[in-house]
């Protein structure tokens, strides 16, 4: 399987297979499968002519859109290039010597940490407790340890696990370390679950969100980060965000009715999902936070990579868990996809573990 870090290369795996990417169902990316053409081409109806046109450097009404759905200060959003690009400034801006990580989580973290010869200290997220945080392990690490940097994703990828806002603010409480928060989940729970509502008592605190998974634009590069941190100010460049991607950004943010309606379509895929995966033997499927399901294969004589292999030859492409550390090759990820293709997937479950 053609695989990188984060997920399936569809460019590849369709030159592999002889057929078009449109034919592949992914299941890797972790972006919901609602069509966003015709409302991006509604967003960019009448502002095609801003190509030949230099953006708003300040990206006031951008600002102003992400200000008002995240219920901040304008003042304290800083725009990325998507939250990847976030997450490599703010490491190079804060130039931590020791930080803290969990694992198994999204590898990034460590890959900007490690360029700039940053030592790690990680915790664990044990099977036995469900993937869940030991919180006197974490707290007697944070207690007795000193870290420049302390790195959470909340909703946590791939176990689907979240902290709550009274542990994240007990964080900042006991520890003097700058904090990340990537919060690329957080709106497929609970809205009142974000650290952005700590922002103001906590310079500290950075929350990075961006709009690849739940509004399903990772073409468009759109990330932010909320802090009031000053070492962040100046982390990005001049015009680092192109126009369509601020006037697309501009109007998703303010969008109330299309927002609760895709909450509300998710929420119901999700239940069909986890319905309908937890009826397959030799399975395991963990509790989630988030729009796709930790499983784990119970069989003794099926590994992830098998089941992988053979539903790629049917254009169905799940992640592989074994690259992630503190995984084994038990353990994929599936998102959620449209109930057609959630449906073939459960088949093809099905006819795998069936197979002697």
């Amino acid at each position: 399987m053609y695989m990188n870090n984060h997920g399936a290369n569809l460019y590849r795996l369709s030159e592999k297979l002889n057929i078009s990417k449109s034919e592949l169902i992914d299941f890797s990316s972790n972006i919901l499968p609602f069509d966003m053409n015709k409302y991006i081409e509604s967003c960019l109806k009448n502002n095609l002519y801003k190509i030949s046109i230099y953006p708003d450097d300040e990206y006031l009404e951008l600002r102003k859109s992400i200000s008002n759905y995240c219920k901040c200060e304008i003042e304290e959003i800083i725009l990325g290039n998507g939250v990847t690009e976030l997450i490599i400034n703010s490491i190079s801006a804060l130039k931590p010597k020791k930080a803290l990580l969990l694992s198994p989580v999204y590898s990034e973290y460590e890959n900007e940490l490690n360029k700039i010869n940053c030592s790690i200290s990680k915790i664990f997220l044990k099977e036995e407790n469900s993937f869940n945080l030991d919180w006197k392990e974490f707290e007697f690490k944070i207690k007795n340890e000193t870290f420049d940097l302390i790195i959470l994703c909340n909703p946590n990828n791939p176990t689907g696990t979240l902290l709550s806002l009274n542990e994240i603010e007990k964080i900042l409480k006991i520890s003097n370390s700058n904090l990340i928060i990537d919060e690329t989940y957080i709106e497929f729970t609970d809205s009142s679950n974000s650290a952005i509502s700590l922002i103001e008592n906590y310079e500290k605190l950075i929350v990075l969100r961006g709009t690849s998974k739940f509004f399903s634009t990772p073409g468009m590069r759109l990330g932010y980060a909320i802090t009031k941190n000053v070492n962040l100010k100046n982390i990005v460049s001049l015009w680092n965000i192109n126009s369509f991607a601020s006037i697309i950004g501009t109007k998703l943010f303010s969008d109330k009715s299309f927002i609760k309606n895709r909450y509300k379509k998710f929420f119901k895929l999700k239940n069909y999902m986890n319905t309908e995966l937890n009826k397959i033997k030799n399975l395991k499927i963990y509790p989630t936070e988030s729009n796709f399901f930790l499983c784990k294969i119970v069989s003794s004589d099926k590994t992830a990579y098998l089941l992988s292999e053979e539903l790629e030859e049917k254009g169905l492409i799940i992640r592989n868990l074994s690259s992630f550390e503190n995984m084994n090759n038990s353990f994929f990820r599936v998102c959620i996809q449209n109930k057609s293709a959630i449906k073939k997937l459960t088949t093809e479950l099905k006819n795998f573990f069936n197979k002697k």
